[in-house]
């Protein structure tokens, strides 16, 4: 029986996501270089800010300097543990994405074996994402919460693939499926 249309399109996405997870996981374990050089640019910001601040220019407005450099210390700030918790995530992620990518591969070559990882690979992502989320939104950091969009993205993508194999005919998945024709030899001996 051939491979289903379903699963070729989900397990060409699966695939996709799956290398996207993992370029995503070894830049989350690039996170504490990231978080240095972000450190180093803002001193440097902020030092220009001040000194836009204290020119001719700067003293006929009427913002008070600290008052801005405070917002905008808030705006670009990060919890403590963020950098801490980057590293684990990318950690985690990086088995979890080779088993979605292999899960992928799996179901294009119509492998029982392949519906299953794929069940356990949906579960596990979705559940990562959401634990991600929750991470995100308690940081209570404006530039953390920016990423959280992708986050959101991977839960939606992810629950439409996981309904689209849940409803697909996996008939062409099991161990001996078709009709009895395409298991005769040619010569009709059994």
């Amino acid at each position: 029986m051939e491979r289903p249309t379903w699963a070729t399109v989900v397990g060409i996405l699966v695939i996709i996501f799956g290398c996207l997870g993992l370029l995503g996981s070894i830049l989350s374990l690039m996170t504490p270089m990231v978080l240095d050089i972000q450190e180093n640019i803002m001193q440097v910001s902020k030092e220009a800010a001040r000194e836009a601040m204290e020119s001719e220019e700067g003293k006929n407005t009427e913002v008070d300097p600290d008052q801005m450099l405070k917002m905008m210390d808030q705006f670009m700030s990060l919890p403590p543990w963020y950098g801490s918790w980057k590293m684990l995530s990318g950690l985690l992620a990086f088995p979890l994405y080779g088993l979605y990518l292999f899960s992928g591969i799996l179901l294009l070559q119509v492998r029982p074996i392949g519906i299953k990882l794929l069940y356990i690979s949906f579960a596990a992502v979705l559940a990562f994402a959401v634990v991600n989320l929750v991470v995100i939104f308690s940081s209570g950091s404006f530039i953390v919460m920016a990423g959280s969009m992708s986050k959101g993205l991977t839960i939606i993508l992810n629950g439409v693939l996981l309904v689209v194999l849940l409803l697909g005919d996996k008939r062409a998945f099991l161990r001996g499926a078709g009709t009895p024709q395409e298991h005769e030899s040619p010569l009709g001996l059994p």
